[in-house]
């Protein structure tokens, strides 16, 4: 049998028959893990060289105005300082407690789905244990991660950052199509290194040091096959997400139905009755598809983990054109 039909029938088995599995993807979803390769897969490149040019250009924080504008105010009205700074550190912790969750829930998921695999005993709360333990070190993947991502966005986006009169040059457009086509390979190796020295960090229980030089030596060995791997669960997603396109649209029919009944009514109250039920449904329908698709895919990158480091494997295209 194929090795990816194999390993994606385990997943998609392991997904629906442990159900709770789904809290910890739900939450693990935070992070993407689709793979960072989806800012340039997604077509979502400009944007974020914008926004990054937006960021180093017009970011407040960098000016010394906001420091003395915030002195100030806590001289002038201390009552609306400490309400800024309330909201400030409401705001830190919500963030902080997010990436919380979702750091330990991504190792706990990988945890347990190793276990699933080796018919070990498993539940949430091993996994939500395990995760606690492991997650100053998947905490360090994920942000070794995103700082080399960044990085690499900073310098593509030079010619933006630095262009103030609106026009391209011939060099600035030459040196952003090589940038661009750097870029790919770039985010898409560190993406696969991420999800093995995870994996290398949970599993085998290594340092951070190590699981990046392991997860580089599997990535160096098995290259063909994360890419395979890669753009099958890509075709996945976007299947998924298709579906998932059409469910809405199909359940978004009763409500657009009853929006125009209470609308020709003129019953103001029903309308907004109609608007906020219509939009916790649909946070509900996409919380649901979001722990699903999350759960599958970490689980197949999991498990295609645990087949290259305990039988190894040979890509598609090899066994194909070696027939």
């Amino acid at each position: 049998m194929s090795l990816y039909r194999n390993i994606l029938k385990q997943a998609l088995r392991s997904t629906w028959q442990n159900k709770y599995l789904w809290i910890f993807g739900l939450f693990a979803s935070i992070l993407g893990t689709g793979g960072s390769y989806e800012i340039v897969v997604n077509g979502n490149i400009n944007n974020t060289l914008l926004e990054i040019k937006k960021f180093i250009i017009d970011a407040q924080i960098f000016n010394g105005n906001f420091f003395t504008n915030l002195a100030r105010l806590a001289i002038t009205d201390p009552f609306s300082f400490f309400l800024v700074m309330f909201i400030l550190v409401i705001v830190a912790t919500l963030f902080l407690l997010t990436l919380y969750v979702s750091i330990v829930s991504q190792a706990a998921l990988v945890n347990n789905v190793a276990l699933i695999y080796s018919n070990k005993k498993h539940n949430f709360q091993i996994g939500l244990e395990k995760g606690k333990k492991k997650f100053l070190p998947v905490l360090s993947i994920n942000i070794i991660l995103k700082i080399v991502i960044f990085l690499v966005l900073i310098i593509i986006s030079l010619p933006l950052t630095f262009n103030n009169r609106g026009e391209i040059t011939i060099l600035q457009s030459t040196y952003y199509i090589i940038s661009f086509i750097l870029l790919i390979p770039v985010v898409v190796i560190l993406s696969f290194i991420s999800k093995y020295a995870i994996a290398y960090i949970v599993i085998k229980k290594n340092n951070v040091s190590q699981s990046i030089q392991n997860a580089w030596n599997l990535f160096k060995k098995n290259w063909l096959i994360s890419l395979e791997m890669a753009f099958i669960l890509l075709l996945i997603n976007i299947i998924f997400n298709f579906v998932l396109l059409l469910v809405i649209l199909i359940l978004a029919i009763p409500f657009l139905l009853l929006f125009f009944a209470f609308y020709l009514l003129k019953s103001l109250i029903a309308i907004w009755a109609v608007i906020f039920v219509g939009f916790i449904s649909l946070f509900f329908v996409m919380s649901f598809a979001a722990a699903v698709l999350s759960t599958f895919q970490i689980t197949s990158w999991t498990y295609l983990f645990i087949k290259l480091i305990n039988e190894g494997g040979v890509s598609k295209l090899i066994r194909t054109f070696s027939k």
